[in-house]
């Protein structure tokens, strides 16, 4: 039973591959399971092993995502009797990637380091415990172009040898990496007010042209007018003098 367990984490627990698994064997009543978070700006290329140890990862970690854990411990067993492990991690994983009428179990939204971490009883009744990771609701502030699919932890799991293989101590504690790729938009600068236009001053008007003439205009009328009446007196003692 052991070896096929290795044989199936071999095939199928990669970070970044359709379905994570992390397989272990212990008689522990729990296990302390730490998921932690990341957003990339671009998919990796290279696939790395999930040895369910902490792992020094790239990318942003990313708060406020919201994950949901499920108990598939009986579906998983029952299924399992009559497919084959790997088609039934598959099929799990894509019922689980839709949204689900299922009861989740807890519910953890991850901290400003991108971590959640769930305490989970290792059996359930008498059967090793299967569980499903569902990201269910992201930051608003944030563009995400692919998200994480379905984290899928059978235990018990084993620790991992720097070769490959397994050995006979057993874990009490996983850390899985989901990640996203996407980005977070920079905000626009809010546009810059116009600078109002200083409001013009009232300029005073000009004085309207007095009716009086000007000094040197007055002179000119007051003399042009004794001219006249002079010229009139001249006229008018002629006309009496021609009368006599």
């Amino acid at each position: 039973m052991k070896g096929l367990r290795i044989s199936v984490l071999l095939l199928l627990a990669t970070i970044f591959s359709g379905v994570t698994t992390v397989f272990s064997e212990t008689t522990i009543d729990t296990i302390q399971v730490t998921l932690h978070k990341r957003l990339l700006e671009e998919d990796i290329s290279d696939v790395i092993q999930n040895t369910g140890e902490e792992l020094d990862f790239e990318g942003k970690p990313l708060a406020e995502v919201e994950f949901q854990v499920f108990d598939v411990t009986d579906e998983y067993h029952n299924l399992v009797t009559t497919t084959s492990q790997e088609e039934v991690l598959e099929n799990l994983q894509t019922k689980f990637a839709q949204p689900t009428k299922e009861k989740e179990r807890t519910t953890t939204t991850t901290n400003a380091q991108g971590e959640a971490q769930f305490t989970l009883p290792t059996k359930n009744g008498e059967k090793d415990a299967v569980y499903v990771f569902v990201e269910s609701k992201l930051p608003d502030d944030f563009v995400i172009t692919k998200r994480a699919t379905p984290l899928i932890l059978m235990l018990p799991v084993y620790k991992m040898n720097k070769n490959g293989s397994f050995s006979e101590q057993l874990v009490d504690e996983v850390h899985l990496y989901p990640k996203n790729i996407g980005y977070q938009p920079i905000p626009e600068e809010p546009e810059k007010p116009e600078k109002p236009e200083k409001p013009k001053e009232p300029q005073p008007e000009k004085p309207k042209r007095p009716l009086l003439p000007q000094t040197g205009e007055a002179k000119s009328m007051i003399g042009l007018v004794g001219i006249v009446l002079i010229g009139t007196a001249i006229i008018f003692w002629r006309k009496r003098a021609t009368q006599k």
